[in-house]
Formats: structure tokens, C-alpha cells, sequence
């Protein structure tokens, strides 16, 4: 049975600090659902509560503005979908996206075509690297750099000089809030070092960098980037070797990140051999280098905030400004947990634990505890036992 979701819980969602990704999926929900009821004044507070949550966590559903066919491999388990046409007039719910992604492989002239006559603020383009070097020039036009407010290109290679001298005109794409670079398809760090170097003359405010692994030259390289570090709002490093050597290069040697608001660091356990990358004491150092002064969204995967990152974090602004925190593997044990709900977290109303070593009897222990009582989205998960959770995080 589907959930009944209303616009008012929308809003109280939205107010509530729920997640980006489960807002974003919870509206659209509601559209599909609804479409045919949705007037001029629920529109408008749709619009309104889009506004909150940044281009890049709203995705545009591929039915939305495409049709693929599902198409099947002798030897793969899953789906796997083709590519067939996109919609002459796309959904609702794309004049409410920020993003949509594509496989620019194939049918470059198509989605040319599409894109320029229904404006999204993100692309995420993908599979660049079965490109030919010119068709560069083709799809990152004048027009395209003007039109958009951020890029995510996936699946290219960073030796690819043609496509590195397009982006090295940092002018065109300096009013960008966002820019993200996944799976870069070659590891010699003087590639990753021309690409890194471009962040610090387009200042995005969001930045992501996913599947890469930039290694200490590059970790080195970012560090010594003033202007990117003094204007970041956002950064994701997601499944990137990024542990605490690369990790001190950056608080030792970057300008304090005064205006960093969201910090997903998300390490994959594959990667790293099953163990956290970070450990608590590279946190007690990025606190007191004032990494965390403005945070108000913390989502680590993997790395270990312990005891001792808990007390750090406390101690800066983020107890009066942090709203979500989300660990996974990030407490060593039920003292930790006890430690965290000691705290007077001012704002945070969104709280998810998972895959620590924690147990049921230390999460009964703090149950009553005020910051678990103010929460309004919980889950607390113990490695055995029962759970706790309350709203959906």
C-alpha cells in the first residue's frame, strides 16, 4: 500500500530537516500521485519547498523526460536499460528537477537537441570516456556553460587534453554553484592535478568527487586551492582513498572551510579493506582547524568519529547549527553514543547510527535523553537487537 503523503507534511518535512534524498523522493511521490489535483497554490508551495534542497539531490526520474527499454545480457544479473527517445513535453515533476543525467555515448545531437529546449539546471553526463576528444567543442558550447548552473561528468579520462583546455576557461563557468567529477578513468596524479588546480579559478560552492582516487598528490594539490576552501558550502568525497594522512594534508595546509555547511565523506569498505579510513583523532584536528564551525549536515560512511571526534565537534559551532548526522561505522561503542546524546545539540532534529558497535542496552540507556526526545527523524541501529527509529531519516 502507498504511504498518503500530503503538502502540509511536505512542509513539515522540509521544516523538520528531513534528508534531501528522502524529501526529494517523498515530493515526487506526492506528484506522481497527485498530478492531476495539483492547483496554482499547491504548486507554488512545492516550488517553495524545492527551493530548499539543492539542484543535485533533485533527479529527474528517467520516465519524467525519456523512454528507455529494457534490454538483457546473457551473463548479468539485473536490468539493464537502452536508450530510445526523449519526451517532446517532459512531466511536471522535471519543471521541479535540478538535475538529469544521460549517457552521452550515443544520440549526442538528440540530447543536444533536448537540452537546449528544456533548461535543467544540472547535467549528469556520463560515459564520456567512449567519446571522440572533439566532440568536446559540440556539447560544452558557449551556450551550454551559460545556461547551467553546475555539471557532473562521469567516466572520463582526465588526460584527455581537448576536453581539460574546454574547462581551463574557468570564466565560462565561474557563476556555477556546483561541479562534481566521478569515476576519472586514470590514476598518474599530474592528470588529477590539472583538474584540481581548475576549482580554485571556478570557486564552485559544491563539490563532489566520487569513484577517483587523487592519491596524496592530489589531496596536496587541493590543499594549496585558498579560493576553492574560502567559498565551499558542500563537499563530497564518495568511495575515494581518503584517509587520515590525506586527510592531514588538507587541515594542516587548506584555509579553514568558515562557510562548509554539508560534509559527506564516504568511504568504500571494499576500498579499504573493510576498515574506516578516517579515525577520530583526524576529527579532534579538522575541529580545531574550524572545519566545522557552520556544519549543519555531517554524513560519514565508514570513517570513525568516536569519542573523541564527538567531544570535538561539540566544541565548535556545529552545537548550535547542526541539523542531520548520519554514521555509519562512526562510533566505537555504547560510550559514544552516551557522549553524543550528553550534548545540547541546539538544531538537530535528524539522527541516523548504523553498522557501530553499539547495543540495545546502551541505546535503551539514552532513549529519554533530550537530544534523542528533540529528534524528529531517528534510526538507531545496534549490530544485534532491536532498534530504534522514529519519522524516516
Amino acid at each position: 500500500m502507498l504511504e498518503e503523503i500530503s503538502i502540509d507534511d511536505l512542509q513539515l518535512w522540509s521544516d523538520s530537516k528531513m534528508s534531501h534524498n528522502t524529501l526529494w523522493n517523498k515530493i515526487f511521490r506526492y506528484v506522481e500521485l497527485n498530478q492531476n489535483n495539483i492547483n496554482t497554490i499547491v504548486e507554488e508551495k512545492l516550488r517553495r519547498i524545492c527551493s530548499q534542497i539543492p539542484d543535485e539531490f533533485r533527479w529527474a526520474p528517467a520516465r519524467s523526460y525519456k523512454v528507455d527499454r529494457e534490454i538483457s545480457f546473457d551473463q548479468r544479473e539485473g536490468p539493464e536499460y537502452e536508450f530510445v527517445k526523449f519526451l517532446e513535453n517532459p512531466s511536471f515533476l522535471w519543471s521541479l528537477a535540478g538535475n538529469a543525467s544521460f549517457s552521452i555515448d550515443k544520440n549526442q545531437s538528440l540530447w543536444k537537441d533536448f537540452a537546449s529546449k528544456h533548461r535543467i539546471p544540472i547535467w549528469f553526463l556520463s560515459r564520456w570516456i567512449f567519446n571522440k576528444q572533439e566532440l568536446a567543442d559540440k556539447i560544452f558550447t558557449n551556450d551550454f556553460f551559460q545556461n547551467h548552473k553546475g555539471l557532473n561528468l562521469s567516466h572520463f579520462d582526465p588526460k584527455d587534453l581537448n576536453l581539460l583546455n574546454l574547462f581551463s576557461k574557468t570564466e565560462k563557468f565561474m557563476h556555477w554553484d556546483y561541479l562534481g567529477w566521478s569515476w576519472m578513468r586514470n590514476n598518474e596524479p599530474k592528470y588529477f592535478q590539472d583538474w584540481l588546480t581548475l576549482l580554485n579559478y571556478a570557486q564552485p560552492k559544491r563539490f563532489s568527487l566520487t569513484y577517483s582516487n587523487p592519491g596524496l598528490r592530489g589531496f596536496q594539490t587541493l590543499s594549496k586551492l585558498d579560493c576553492f576552501w574560502q567559498n565551499l558550502e558542500s563537499l563530497e568525497l564518495k568511495s575515494v582513498l581518503f584517509g587520515d594522512d590525506e586527510a592531514e594534508l588538507l587541515y594542516d595546509s587548506a584555509p579553514p572551510t568558515k562557510k562548509l555547511k554539508l560534509l559527506k565523506l564516504d568511504d568504500s569498505p571494499i576500498s579499504n579493506g573493510g576498515k574506516a579510513a578516517l579515525s577520530s583523532k583526524t576529527f579532534v584536528a579538522m575541529a580545531k582547524k574550524g572545519w566545522f564551525d557552520s556544519l549543519e549536515d555531517l554524513d560519514l560512511g565508514y570513517h570513525t568519529l568516536g569519542i573523541d571526534g564527538i567531544k570535538a565537534l561539540a566544541d565548535t559551532g556545529a552545537l548550535d547549527n547542526l541539523t542531520r548526522i548520519r554514521l555509519v561505522c562512526g562510533m566505537n561503542g555504547d560510550e559514544d553514543l552516551i557522549e553524543f546524546c550528553r550534548k545540547d545539540w541546539k538544531k538537530l532534529k535528524n539522527i541516523s547510527i548504523t553498522y557501530s558497535r553499539i547495543t540495545e542496552k546502551g541505546i535503551q540507556s539514552i532513549e529519554n535523553s533530550g537530544t534523542i526526545q528533540n529528534a524528529e527523524f531517528l534510526y538507531l541501529s545496534p549490530l544485534t537487537g532491536k532498534s530504534l527509529s522514529k519519522g524516516l531519516s
